[in-house]
């Protein structure tokens, strides 16, 4: 069975509803048709809020609170997703999008024990915070033994 995409470009001028055309555009279609998969394709630094935002209009205008069938992807998670599906080995390092889900899954599992940190863990810009952090500690090869007090 042959596949076939199709790519939709909306133009305009700045604030005339393309981008909410758009969302509610594609969460019908997503809803309708839950066996076709659907990809939208933003900047690497606004695909989580995007997926919040289509989330709570998936609710709105659907009832439910999200989906299935649709990968709100940058284009580094999506080449990645299409390696995966290829199976397609790649010798690169993890990404800064990887970096961040593995750091948010680990905060995600010790959060509970936190002392300090627990009600910050989930606000906008800590993981990039706490990532920084890690790659300047790599950077200058500063050790778990030359923080200990």
């Amino acid at each position: 069975m042959e596949k076939t995409a199709s790519v939709k470009l909306y133009m305009g001028a700045a604030r005339t509803g393309k981008s909410e055309t758009m969302y509610d555009e594609i969460v019908d279609l997503a809803f309708q048709n839950p066996t076709e998969h659907y990809f939208l394709i933003v900047p690497e630094q606004s695909s989580s809020s995007l997926e919040r935002k289509i989330i709570r209009r998936m609710k709105q205008r659907h009832g439910q609170m999200g989906f299935f069938n649709l990968d709100i992807n940058g284009f580094s998670r999506l080449a990645y997703t299409i390696f995966q599906d290829l199976q397609v080995g790649t010798n690169e390092m993890l990404g800064e999008y990887g970096k961040s889900m593995l750091l948010r899954a680990a905060a995600g599992t010790v959060k509970k024990d936190l002392k300090y940190y627990r009600e910050s863990i989930d606000k906008s810009g800590f993981i990039d915070g706490v990532k920084s952090v890690f790659s300047e500690l790599s950077q200058y090869q500063i050790t778990n033994e030359d923080l200990e007090l």
